[in-house]
């Protein structure tokens, strides 16, 4: 089957990518490859990108992500685009106006794990996070 075909059956083609020299499993990350990626995505139809963070230098990820964002746009072709930087930076340090400006959606947090002292922790995080969201609107 095709990427192409996919849409015919009414489905959103969505891809995993990163921004450092590797994804989180150890595969070929994006890293000095953002143009001929999103290039890429769009000759592939891609509907959805979800970009990672692992092996990248944090301090790089923002303007990195809005770097990735750019050569989407200059595609042509819509694509919804997740970020996954917030969650290895530090919430104090998150510049709220380049993120809602770059990514359709963002990931704020480490994984998951049902320990009720985490769940608090990432609730009060969340919180923080959320005044400081509506604060900028």
């Amino acid at each position: 089957m095709s990427f192409k075909q996919i849409h015919t059956f009414g489905m959103k083609l969505g891809i995993y990518i990163d921004f450092g020299s590797y994804t989180c499993g150890g595969y070929a990350g994006s890293e000095f490859y953002l143009q001929l990626d999103a290039q890429t995505f769009r000759d592939w139809g891609i509907d959805s990108v979800k970009m990672d963070g692992c092996n990248s230098d944090p301090t790089q990820q923002p303007e990195g992500y809005a770097t990735m964002a750019f050569f989407f746009n200059q595609t042509g072709r819509q694509m919804y685009f997740s970020c996954s930087y917030p969650a290895y930076i530090l919430p104090n340090s998150l510049n709220v106006t380049l993120l809602q400006q770059t990514c359709n959606s963002w990931r704020m947090f480490d994984d998951m794990y049902a320990l009720f002292l985490i769940i608090l922790l990432y609730y009060i995080t969340s919180l923080t996070i959320k005044n400081e969201l509506c604060a900028v609107n």
